[in-house]
């Protein structure tokens, strides 16, 4: 009774070394299509120089507004739960 893991006795080393190099190539080109495939579909989109330095404007209202915002008081903390 053969099992699924056996050899093929009729093959030579030469004929066995041959199907380990089409496995490891076959599973290199699946390997390689499959990060293809990911960088193509899940790749975020191209941003353009305007994009990446976009500057808004303030118009006359915000001019006139910026003396009543106040920033100030910061603090840094550090916080621990439970579960450290």
């Amino acid at each position: 009774m053969e099992t699924p893991f056996q050899s093929d006795p009729a093959k030579t080393p030469q004929e066995m070394r041959g199907d380990a190099t089409r496995r490891v190539a076959l599973s290199l080109l699946v390997i390689l299509t499959g990060v293809g495939v990911y960088f193509i579909l899940f790749r975020a989109p191209q941003r353009t120089a305007t994009q990446r330095t976009a500057h808004l404007e303030f118009g006359p209202q915000e001019q006139a507004y910026a003396p009543n915002l106040h920033v100030g008081n910061f603090a840094m903390k550090q916080a621990e739960n439970f579960l450290k």
